[in-house]
């Protein structure tokens, strides 16, 4: 357990906008009205706690639904068919035999 935490990557530490405006992707319930289902995203850099900025985020999720509501952003990674260098979702991935679980690699 321990080396696994000597070896942690940074995947993204939000301190910068990214260069790809399409980078974060955000989406609320489907009857949600702009004013009261949103997310407002900035970057600043006056209230930070590592690095050069932070994200700050604005949201509200508006319950309209019967079930409720929700707002949400998410960025997705590359997908396997990427032949960008040092992608790491790159390979073959299939269903092993075993139940649940997901074998990566070739072949």
């Amino acid at each position: 357990m321990v080396p696994f935490l000597l070896f942690g990557q940074m995947i993204d530490n939000f301190d910068s906008a990214p260069e790809d405006s399409t980078y974060w992707v955000w989406e609320t319930s489907e009857n949600a009205v702009p004013d009261s289902g949103y997310i407002n995203m900035s970057f600043v850099t006056d209230q930070v706690s590592e690095g050069a900025g932070a994200m700050q985020l604005e949201y509200s999720a508006h319950n309209i639904e019967a079930w409720g509501g929700y707002t949400k952003i998410y960025h997705m990674g590359s997908s396997a068919g990427d032949q960008e260098p040092g992608s790491i979702v790159a390979g073959t991935w299939k269903l092993s035999p075993e139940e649940g679980a997901l074998k990566v690699g070739p072949g």
